[in-house]
C-alpha cells in the first residue's frame, strides 16, 4: 500500500474497490549509520532537537513510504531533519551505508544483512506492535505514542462484487498465506501475514488513506 498513490489516484481507491484480504505486512524499520551518536529513538529525537536539520534522512524519492515515515516522525517528535531523496531504495541504502545520510526508514529485507554485519544500527520497527520476526526490537510508538507506518499488500476486487464471492476469496487467500512454505518465504523477505476479514482489511485501507492523505496535503508532498 503506497499512501501517496492512494491519495493521488484518478479514481476513489477506497470507494471503488472492496478489499478482499491483507496479504502481507512488510516489517518496516528505522536504521541509523553507526557514526550517528544515537542508538535508540529517544536518543535520535534528542539529537535532532539539539541540532535542527543536522540529522539527514534518506528516501527512495519524494512521496515514497520512506519519505512519509520520516515526515510523520519529524512532525510527531517536533524536530526538523534534512530530507535527501534518491532515485530508488537501492541508492538510498548505498547512501546510508556510506555515511552520506544518518537514518533511513525502510523494509527489513533491504537492510537486515547490513544490520547483522554491524554496518547499520537497528533502532526500531515502525508498525504499531513489535514484529514477530524481531520481538526484542521496540516500536517507534513506544517512544512517540501513536506513531505507526505500516507497509502492507492486499487483494482487491470491484466494489460491486457479491459479498459471498469476497468471503470465499478471503478464505482462500488466508488459507494460502498460512501455508508453512509461504510463511517461510515471507519471513525470508522480512514480511508477515495477518489474517483479516474483508471488513477489517477494508477498514485498514480507509484509515490509512485518510491518515496519509492528510499528511500529504498538510506537507504539500509531491511525488517525483
Amino acid at each position: 500500500m503506497n499512501p501517496y498513490l492512494m491519495a493521488n489516484m484518478p479514481f476513489k481507491g477506497v470507494d471503488d474497490f472492496q478489499t478482499v484480504a491483507l496479504a502481507a505486512y512488510v516489517t518496516n524499520v528505522l536504521v541509523a549509520h553507526p557514526a550517528l551518536p544515537a542508538s535508540s529513538v529517544s536518543q535520535l529525537v534528542a539529537a535532532a532537537r539539539a541540532k535542527p536539520d543536522a540529522v539527514k534522512y534518506a528516501s527512495a524519492g519524494n512521496g515514497s513510504t520512506n519519505h512519509l515515515a520520516a515526515e510523520l516522525f519529524a512532525r510527531m517528535a517536533g524536530v526538523r531533519m534534512l530530507h535527501v531523496p534518491y532515485k530508488g531504495g537501492g541508492p538510498a541504502t548505498t547512501a546510508i551505508l556510506g555515511g552520506q545520510v544518518d537514518i533511513f526508514f525502510t523494509g527489513l529485507g533491504n537492510v537486515w544483512d547490513h544490520v547483522k554485519a554491524g554496518k547499520l544500527k537497528l533502532l526500531a520497527v515502525t508498525e504499531s506492535r513489535r514484529s514477530q520476526l524481531l520481538p526484542g526490537v521496540p516500536t517507534v510508538g513506544e517512544t512517540l505514542a501513536g506513531y505507526e507506518m505500516a507497509v502492507w499488500y492486499g487483494v482487491w476486487v470491484p466494489a460491486a462484487t457479491p459479498p459471498e464471492v469476497v468471503a470465499k476469496l478471503n478464505a482462500e487467500v488466508n488459507r494460502i498465506m498460512a501455508l508453512a512454505d509461504v510463511q517461510q518465504r515471507l519471513a525470508a523477505m522480512g514480511a508477515e501475514h495477518a489474517a483479516l476479514t474483508p471488513r477489517e482489511a477494508h477498514e485498514l485501507l480507509r484509515n490509512d488513506a485518510e491518515r496519509w492523505g492528510k499528511i500529504i496535503r498538510q506537507t504539500n508532498i509531491k511525488a517525483d
